[in-house]
């Protein structure tokens, strides 16, 4: 479990104020994520201003560069610009709604995607965190 000083509020997405009270888990990577019960993948664009997808850390399959390049591959279709793509370790209670651009997203334990990705997206990018994808 994560001590009080790994928890942040202070290195984190510019979503985070919407989500005050919640954990941020700074620092996290990918594999101590998974290990944390109720840990939570946040992909964001528009630093910030838009949520693309929220999963289960515990969840996703692919390693994390590949979960870096399917963040920039979302990005490059929906935003462009890179440097405000990314990548966010939160932890929240399954159902909880999270704040956030666009309006925000959804922990569910089966993973959300936000319903303006283009059409098809949403199937690609969790076969991409399920392993079953390289590339988006």
């Amino acid at each position: 479990m994560y001590t009080s000083n790994e928890l942040s509020k202070s290195q984190t997405s510019p979503a985070l104020p919407l989500n005050l009270g919640r954990n941020h888990l700074a620092n996290a990577s990918l594999t101590k994520a998974a290990s944390i019960q109720g840990a939570f993948v946040v992909l964001e664009g528009d630093y910030g201003g838009q949520t693309y997808a929220v999963f289960l850390a515990s969840r996703v399959k692919c390693s994390e560069p590949l979960l870096h390049e399917l963040l920039y591959d979302i990005d490059a279709l929906h935003w462009n610009n890179r440097d405000g793509a990314q990548l966010s370790y939160f932890c929240f209670s399954v159902g909880e709604i999270m704040g956030g651009g666009m309006g925000g997203g959804i922990a569910r334990k089966s993973g959300w995607t936000h319903p303006d990705l283009r059409k098809g997206v949403g199937r690609r990018i969790r076969a991409v965190l399920n392993g079953d994808r390289l590339y988006l």
